[in-house]
């Protein structure tokens, strides 16, 4: 039994060494998956600081958007993009191609951000040329706010 297994791999692999693999070698080599998207001309990246220390927030983050100038907010794949979470202190957008920006007609883009432990703000972004744009935001802790800056509790009740 031994014998003929001995023979048997030997044949296969005699059999496999006449075989020209060559062209399957090339087609492997060359695979590439065809996706068909077209690139997002018009980027934004923001990034998030907290506002006493510089660091970057790494808390989980909301971020909506809302275009003010028409078309959509998009993602890179030029989906639509209402609201995304992060939590290492970045946030990447796009703006439909059909938009492009100038100095003198440049594309707002409006944005809401809200993270556990941080006081919400809201910030408008102007993207003034094709290409990517990067911004900054920085957010307050609500129990480490750098000096100056108060939180006031109000309360509405009866006299």
């Amino acid at each position: 039994m031994n014998r003929r297994a001995a023979l048997t791999a030997l044949v296969i692999m005699l059999a496999s060494m006449a075989c020209d693999s060559a062209k399957l070698t090339d087609a492997i080599d060359n695979f590439a998956p065809v996706i068909g998207l077209e690139p997002v001309n018009t980027t934004g990246v923001v990034q998030l600081t907290d506002a006493a220390t510089g660091e970057l927030i790494t808390a989980r983050t909301t971020v909506t958007f809302e275009s003010l100038s028409g078309g959509s907010v998009i993602d890179m794949y030029s989906d639509p993009l209402q609201s995304v979470r992060v939590n290492n202190g970045f946030v990447n957008f796009g703006v439909s191609n059909d938009l492009e920006p100038s100095e003198d007609n440049p594309v707002r883009v409006r944005m809401q951000f809200s993270a556990p432990g941080y006081k919400a703000i809201t910030r408008s972004f102007d993207l003034t040329e094709t290409g990517t744009s990067e911004f900054f935001a920085r957010m307050v802790r609500t129990n480490n706010p750098p000096p100056g800056v108060v939180f006031r509790t109000e309360s509405a009740g009866n006299s």
